[in-house]
């Protein structure tokens, strides 16, 4: 098992990879350029669904706090 500190890294890369293809699907041109880069972007967003829930499980982590309603400064 790796530690925490790991699979933080691996998460945010994973993050990094999505953005980063998001980035080219937005400044792409050619129609099959963008299904390229939808399909890596749809690929990426499910692995990091699914990371996030092993990350849960595994750690008791909750990886993204972007839908808790009770945020300091709300």
């Amino acid at each position: 098992m790796s530690s925490i500190e790991e699979v933080i890294e691996q998460y945010n890369k994973l993050k990094i990879s999505l953005i980063q293809s998001s980035i080219c699907l937005k400044n792409c041109i050619e129609d099959f350029e963008k299904k390229e880069y939808q399909e890596k972007c749809l690929s990426y967003a499910k692995d990091l669904k699914i990371f996030k829930e092993v990350v849960n499980e595994q750690y008791g982590l909750d990886l993204c706090e972007c839908n808790k309603n009770n945020r300091e400064g709300d």
